[in-house]
């Protein structure tokens, strides 16, 4: 166990990481939100999640803040604090109020946390414990899986136009994304429920 220092330390360059890399393959960042920080659970949600400590509001610069659950936070395990971090990066490219993403959006967060090349060794030895996940998360996963890698590519450039990605369109994606079938297409665009 670190003390929280190091572990804070750990996190933030954890995110400064996922960041680049997502910039990389997804494209830049919403600059509307300004990312504030990574804190421990709020209130009774024992769950990571992007939070807005201000409220949301999709211009003006709104802050959002990663939270962890709280056994990583509590215990200051950078394992599961970095994979968590991961997850929670890929929904600050465009972030939406919680609730509000669509399969696209929780897939690609959910690849994005698993795949161990995106990772450092803290973290790939916690993912290779054989994490489960819930159904509707292993279901988004898997659709984005198996639209690798064009399926970045294709993210990238609707992104390029502005468009959040749980605001892409079974149109736009299919436009862009051609060898894919519109029934996978028109699932990853429907709202993401547990």
């Amino acid at each position: 166990m670190r003390d929280r220092s190091e572990f804070e330390y750990f996190l933030a360059r954890r995110y400064g990481h996922y960041r680049a890399t997502l910039t990389n393959i997804l494209g830049p960042f919403d600059r509307n939100f300004v990312f504030g920080s990574i804190k421990g659970p709020i209130d009774d949600r024992d769950a990571p999640q992007v939070h807005f400590p201000d409220g949301y509001h999709r211009a003006g610069g709104c802050v959002a803040d990663i939270r962890l659950s709280a056994f990583p936070w509590e215990k200051c395990h950078c394992g599961q604090g970095g994979w968590q971090v991961a997850h929670e990066a890929v929904h600050l490219l465009d972030p939406v109020p919680y609730g509000k993403a669509n399969v696209l959006e929780e897939g690609l967060a959910t690849w994005f946390q698993d795949e161990l090349e995106f990772h450092d060794n803290e973290v790939e030895r916690y993912l290779n414990q054989g994490i489960e996940y819930p159904a509707p998360y292993s279901e988004a996963r898997d659709l984005v899986r198996c639209c690798m890698p064009g399926l970045q590519r294709a993210v990238k450039e609707i992104r390029s136009l502005h468009v959040a990605i749980s605001e892409i369109t079974s149109d736009l994606l299919g436009r862009n994304l051609q060898r894919v079938d519109a029934k996978t297409i028109e699932r990853l665009c429907s709202k993401f429920s547990t």
